[in-house]
């Protein structure tokens, strides 16, 4: 989402309000815990630069891009805040798609 919404502006893209708005744009609301989580994961696993990125939980391959595996612990805690938000988000589709996708992890 965030390389598409690059092909459409010439002016640099700020990621926490980026974020924000993806969440609101995505789940209807951005709550605090999601904001956190987001930013747990932008410093983490999605701080990668990889297209696909793998946690240390996932098996041992690794990214493609770097053949390493993020270990960080600070993604669980990502994904127990991204959780936290079901009483909020609970009718949107698609975060219970993406928790479902957290939580199996």
């Amino acid at each position: 989402e965030l390389v598409s919404d690059m092909a459409w502006t010439n002016k640099a893209i700020d990621l926490d309000t980026w974020y924000i708005e993806y969440s609101k744009s995505r789940y209807g609301s951005c709550p605090v815990a999601m904001a956190e989580a987001w930013q747990l994961l932008r410093e983490t696993s999605y701080g990668t630069m990889t297209d696909h990125p793998r946690f240390g939980f996932q098996g041992n391959s690794g990214s493609w891009a770097t053949g390493t595996i993020n270990k960080d612990p600070r993604i669980f805690e990502a994904i127990e805040k991204f959780l936290s938000c079901s009483d909020e988000l609970n009718n949107s589709e698609l975060y219970k798609a993406d928790a479902l996708e957290f939580a199996a992890t």
